[in-house]
C-alpha cells in the first residue's frame, strides 16, 4: 500500500518582485529527514511560510498529511511543528507564561518533555521573554515545537544562534523524534553543511527560485568521486558521468556516476591510478553552481 505523502506540492509559483519562485514540485514521504539546500535568496524561508499558509501561492496546489489548508486548516497546523529562521517577538511576556498559552492550542501536547527540555537547555521560565538572547529564544521556539508532539518537523536555519550544547541536544531530540513514530518526518533548511551531513537522507536542491531536483544523500557521496589518472582519455569532458575535468599530470577527473565513467576509461585502456571521495560540501557546489536552472 502507497503512504500519502506528508507534504505535497505540485506545480507551485510565488513571485515578489524581482525574486520568482518558478514552479515547484516534490513530495516529503514519511520516516525521513529531508534537507532543503540553497544558497541565501533562493525560496527556502518562502516556500516555508506557504508550507505553513502564511503566505499564499499564485498558482500550484499544497498538501499536508493528504488535505489542503482550504479543508482542515486547525488540524493540519496542530499536526505540525515550525521553528522559523527569525523568531516571532512576543511581547512582555514570561516563559512560562507563554508556554502556558501556547499548549492551549495543542491537543497532543508533552508538559513532562517541556519540562524537561527547559531543564537540559537551562531556560528559567520566569524570565521575561523579551529580554532574552537570540539563541535563548531559539532555544523557546524549539522546546515548544517538540513538546507539541508533530507529526511534521519544518525548521528553517534551526542551530542558528545554538551553541555546540544545545545543538547536540537539538540532533539528539531529532532522533528521538523520528524514532517514536514511523510516519514522521522532518524538513530542514539550513546553510550549515555540517547539519546537513548529520541529519538529512534525502536533499531538495533550490537556487535562485528553481527547484534542481532531489537527492538521497548517501547516494550522492558513494557515486560522486574524484578519479586521479596518468594518461588522459580522449575528449575527456565528454565521458558519462563527468562533471570536471583538470588536466596534469596527473589529471584530475570529476564524476557524479563512478562505475558507469570507470567502465569507459577501462574499455579506452585508461587505468585509474587512485580514486578519492568528494566531501558533501563539493558536490552540492557543483550541483548548485554548474547544473543549469530548470525551467
Amino acid at each position: 500500500m502507497t503512504q500519502t505523502p506528508i507534504i505535497s506540492v505540485e506545480n507551485v509559483e510565488k513571485s515578489y518582485h524581482p525574486f520568482q519562485l518558478h514552479p515547484l514540485d516534490f513530495e516529503v514521504q514519511p520516516g525521513f529527514v529531508y534537507g532543503l539546500v540553497g544558497p541565501n535568496g533562493s525560496g527556502k524561508s518562502t516556500l516555508f511560510r506557504m508550507l505553513m499558509n502564511l503566505v499564499h501561492p499564485e498558482q500550484g496546489q499544497i498538501r499536508l498529511f493528504g488535505q489542503s489548508y482550504d479543508q482542515s486548516e486547525v488540524e493540519i497546523k496542530q499536526r505540525i511543528g515550525y521553528v522559523p529562521e527569525n523568531t516571532p517577538e512576543h511581547g512582555r511576556i514570561r516563559v512560562r507564561d507563554l508556554i502556558q498559552f501556547v499548549s492551549g492550542w495543542y491537543p497532543q501536547w508533552n508538559q513532562q518533555k517541556c519540562a524537561r527540555l527547559l531543564k537540559d537547555l537551562e531556560i528559567d521560565d520566569k524570565k521575561y521573554y523579551h529580554q532574552l538572547s537570540k539563541g535563548m529564544k531559539k532555544k523557546i521556539s524549539f522546546i515548544m515545537t517538540l513538546s507539541s508532539e508533530p507529526d511534521l518537523l519544518l525548521l528553517d536555519e534551526p542551530t542558528d544562534g545554538l551553541d555546540l550544547f544545545a545543538q547536540r541536544i537539538f540532533r539528539d531530540e531529532l532522533n528521538e523524534f523520528l524514532q517514536a513514530k514511523e510516519e514522521r518526518s522532518v524538513l530542514l533548511a539550513t546553510h550549515r553543511v555540517d547539519d546537513i551531513q548529520r541529519m538529512a537522507d534525502i536533499l531538495l536542491l533550490l537556487n535562485r527560485g528553481h527547484f534542481q531536483g532531489t537527492h538521497e544523500k548517501d547516494m550522492l557521496l558513494d557515486t560522486w568521486k574524484c578519479l586521479w589518472l596518468n594518461q588522459a582519455p580522449a575528449q575527456p569532458e565528454t565521458l558519462p558521468g563527468v562533471v570536471n575535468w583538470t588536466a596534469g599530470p596527473p589529471h584530475q577527473l570529476i564524476t557524479n556516476s563512478l562505475e558507469v565513467t570507470q567502465d569507459t576509461l577501462n574499455r579506452q585502456g585508461i587505468a585509474v591510478q587512485q580514486t578519492t571521495s568528494l566531501e558533501l560540501s563539493q558536490i552540492l557546489e557543483f550541483l548548485l553552481r554548474h547544473q543549469p536552472d530548470k525551467q
